[in-house]
């Protein structure tokens, strides 16, 4: 028999895993000892891990078909005894059949009855000649024999090399991500949360979503013209995250609004607050999201806060918003227009909106080419 052609695993069978970015390292294991289960006709699989020096034996995983028995134990380490099914491959160093046996399948430290095993062959992994793993088959109607050790020889031979560099691979692709994880700023971290939290918006309400954007590229110049970090002002990301309690027939209605439904509209900023009103972070953005709608003179909603009682930020995102909202066209309304929109600003850089903001945009405004594309 032409074991080699005819048994061996192809190497696509492993590389192929390599592509199915979810697998885990645990999953990945898992295939490998399904796919031998397969190749030999049996019912059920293990993978020990084993450590040379101390003894002591890792149970890594159980073919997917002997999870079928019930509760199954996993990743438990022991000391190796005789009366286990793997422990003779691993004295021996060999590969150990057993056909008509009556063991039972147990790890002893779980207290955990597994199954009972009949047929079985216990197969030792050597790397640098030292045995490394334990894998195992059983309960195959027909009894193991030595083809079958030939068999399980190759399927090593080219499986392990294979897996074992997968798992390195994950391992450092995980490693690499943890390291530019550690590397970002806590800002960073903010930022891209906010970001993704902000696209939840874009699944009911695609126009919210690119005024967000618009906003938060507003904010952040006007923010840096006052000497302030644009990050300080992160929540412009989200300011209108509250909309998400809001009706989606409402939202994107063509026409005007009826008063209850302008109502309904203007509890965003309230819904918005609550959202991230449990947080606890250097910058206020619950009181952000929850003041943008806020003016100087006590005429904005939903408090009716004056002046200095508006945090910054939030003074900041409201001309920014007032821009965008005006120079772009809504669902039930057509643009006013940029112009519109900047002299309303300006003519109310006392009373609505705060005046060092309203001039700060202005500068941001005639410098900043990026802005003015965004209405091109």
């Amino acid at each position: 028999m032409d074991i080699l052609s005819d048994q061996c695993f192809e190497s696509s069978d492993f590389t192929g895993l390599a592509l199915r970015k979810y697998l885990s390292s645990h999953d990945l294991l898992q295939e490998f000892v399904d796919l031998v289960v397969r190749k030999t006709n049996s019912e059920v699989g293990f993978l020990h891990f084993y450590d040379d020096v101390k003894g002591e034996l890792d149970l890594k995983v159980w073919s997917g078909t002997a999870l079928t028995h019930g509760p199954v134990a996993h990743n438990t380490r022991y000391q190796a005894a005789p009366s286990e099914i793997w422990t003779n491959s691993i004295s021996n160093r060999a590969p150990e059949i057993e056909n008509q046996s009556e063991k039972t399948c147990m790890v002893r430290q779980t207290k955990m009855t597994d199954f009972k095993v009949t047929n079985y062959i216990s197969f030792p992994i050597l790397a640098d000649n030292k045995i490394v793993a334990v894998l195992g088959v059983g309960n195959r109607p027909t009894p193991y024999d030595a083809t079958d050790i030939e068999k399980l020889d190759v399927y090593v031979k080219v499986g392990w090399p294979i897996v074992t560099k997968l798992l390195k691979t994950k391992d450092d692709d995980e490693h690499s991500l943890s390291l530019e994880f550690q590397n970002q700023s806590h800002e960073e971290v903010l930022v891209a949360m906010t970001q993704a939290i902000g696209k939840a918006l874009e699944l009911r309400d695609e126009y919210t979503s690119h005024h967000q954007s618009n906003v938060a590229l507003i904010t952040a110049g006007i923010a840096r013209q006052l000497g302030l970090s644009a990050e300080r002002c992160f929540g412009s990301l989200i300011h209108d995250i509250g909309k998400i309690a809001i009706p989606a027939q409402i939202l994107n209605k063509t026409g005007p609004l009826l008063s209850a439904e302008l109502d309904m509209v203007r509890l965003h900023a309230e819904f918005g607050r609550e959202i991230f009103s449990h947080l606890h972070l250097p910058w206020p953005i619950a009181d952000m999201i929850g003041q943008h709608h806020e003016r100087m003179d006590g005429s904005g909603y939903p408090n009716g806060l004056k002046g200095r009682d508006i945090c910054l930020e939030a003074r900041i995102i409201a001309v920014a918003d007032t821009y965008d909202a005006m120079s772009g066209d809504r669902p039930y309304r057509h643009a006013p227009g940029k112009n519109k929109a900047l002299s309303t600003l300006i003519d109310g850089r006392v009373t609505r909106y705060d005046p060092y903001v309203v001039d700060a945009f202005v500068e941001v405004l005639k410098n900043g080419t990026d802005i003015q594309g965004l209405y091109a």
